[in-house]
């Protein structure tokens, strides 16, 4: 919370590993990296039963085979998201 992260852990986890790798992802421009350290990190708290996952949500988008999208994460879809092939 001193560094305005954390706001909603109610279960008030707390791992200096886990931090020290999201600071680390918070600053990771290349994609790749950053995924690896958020993989790592999620092991980590997977490994700590820092939650215990009761519900999870799978998405599916079908667009025509002329149009490009990928969904995003937040489930929000955008017209600007959507490009032709």
């Amino acid at each position: 919370p001193s560094k305005g992260l954390g706001v909603v852990n109610w279960s008030k986890y707390c791992n200096p590993k886990v931090d020290e790798i999201l600071s680390r992802a918070l600053v990771t421009m290349d994609d790749p990296a950053r995924s690896k350290m958020l993989q790592e990190a999620a092991a980590l708290m997977s490994h700590d039963v820092a939650l215990i996952p009761l519900y999870f949500q799978v998405s599916a988008w079908a667009v025509k085979k002329n149009i490009s999208y990928s969904g995003r994460g937040d489930e929000r879809t955008y017209a600007y998201n959507f490009k032709p092939r």
